[in-house]
């Protein structure tokens, strides 16, 4: 995930550290949903579509 940020903006290694430990990341399979309905996200979510 550090990668992500880093190409977003070079964050200093002590901002990154931080953001590491605040990151969740969870994989989904194909047809899964981020929400059910009527559920509200609060999350903030970042999608990397992998084949």
């Amino acid at each position: 995930m550090k990668s992500v940020f880093q190409s977003i903006k070079n964050l200093p290694q002590d901002v990154l550290d931080q953001l590491d430990d605040l990151i969740t990341v969870r994989k989904l399979k194909k047809g899964d949903f981020l929400l059910k309905e009527d559920q509200v996200c609060s999350e903030i979510v970042l999608i990397k579509k992998e084949f």
